[in-house]
């Protein structure tokens, strides 16, 4: 039985504090929650949102699950590619729609998709499946503005911080030092499991580790590791002078396995260059998978390039 009784004026008035509720939570996967949760008591069914990509995950946040993925139901899959509404129907009832997979969307850009679910005997009626659409846009345009709010107090802070690495790297003038300084900021601000700083030498294939920081230790010491031109993801970087990212080093080719780090499961090198001239490599690694989106990566540029002037000043 459909388990809609109320006035609609009734229904939407609830939905509307939905909105505002939205707006206030502190996270996505607070979002997330609460627009499940609302969704399945109001309609009685099984309510999923899944996330999409680009639009997610946020930087600064804790990684939450995203699509496109193999994982997710066909009927989202669809609507991934589509972005438009699709409803299972129960055989031979065209109006008897027991799932519907609904895009939230804003402006063109897909931000989740939110899936109901009933059984076969109790299908959404028409009416429900008319709120649902527009609970649906409505919860679109909230999750779009706490999104902008997220990205805007991020880049803020990002900013700041670079800012603060810069100023604290300006005048150091030894070169050990400074890379050390370097690291242990970057560690310490940016949360990462792993930074380093190696630099080029001349007439030499070999690149010279100077310093690192390492997440809830000392830095490892990766003096007595080989890295060579053009092998793994930093001699590699060295030797191109372009950065490399690896959001997953266990599809990587690239990616040099070091025992020491054994946690490392995403990696960007970065080169630290003088217009065309490369004075070493800034090697950030992550114990998470899918680490350094491009939002990451903006911030990640800004410090290699006022690394690189504090190098070629020591």
């Amino acid at each position: 039985m459909s388990s809609i009784s109320q006035e609609p004026a009734s229904i939407w008035r609830q939905f509307l504090s939905l909105g505002e509720d939205l707006l206030s939570q502190s996270d996505t996967a607070s979002i997330c929650r609460l627009l499940k949760e609302r969704v399945s008591i109001q309609f009685n069914c099984q309510a999923d949102l899944f996330l999409a990509e680009p639009a997610y995950p946020l930087p600064g946040e804790t990684a939450v699950p995203t699509i496109p993925s193999t994982k997710c139901p066909e009927i989202v899959q669809k609507v991934y590619r589509t972005k438009t509404a699709t409803g299972a129907e129960i055989a031979g009832e065209a109006t008897s729609v027991t799932q519907k997979a609904l895009p939230l969307m804003t402006q063109e850009t897909l931000l989740a998709i939110l899936l109901v679910t009933r059984p076969q005997e109790n299908p959404f009626s028409t009416q429900e499946l008319e709120l649902l659409d527009g609970i649906a846009s409505y919860a679109a345009i909230s999750m779009q503005i706490t999104r902008q709010a997220t990205l805007k107090n991020w880049r803020y802070d990002q900013i700041s911080l670079v800012r603060s690495v810069s100023s604290q790297i300006a005048n150091v003038l030894n070169l050990d030092e400074l890379c050390q300084r370097v690291t242990q900021l970057i560690q310490s601000s940016f949360n990462y499991y792993f930074a380093s700083i190696f630099t080029l030498e001349p007439k030499s294939n070999l690149l010279h580790f100077r310093a690192s920081s390492s997440q809830g230790q000392p830095g490892v010491n990766l003096s007595q590791v080989n890295l060579e031109l053009g092998k793994g993801l930093i001699g590699t970087t060295a030797l191109e002078g372009k950065e490399h990212v690896s959001r997953d080093v266990t599809k990587d080719p690239t990616f040099q396995f070091i025992d020491l780090l054994p946690d490392t499961r995403a990696e960007a090198v970065l080169p630290i260059m003088i217009e065309n001239r490369v004075l070493g490599v800034l090697d950030v690694q992550s114990d998470r998978l899918e680490s350094f989106h491009e939002s990451d990566m903006l911030v990640l540029r800004s410090l290699a390039d006022n690394i690189a002037l504090a190098v070629e000043g020591a």
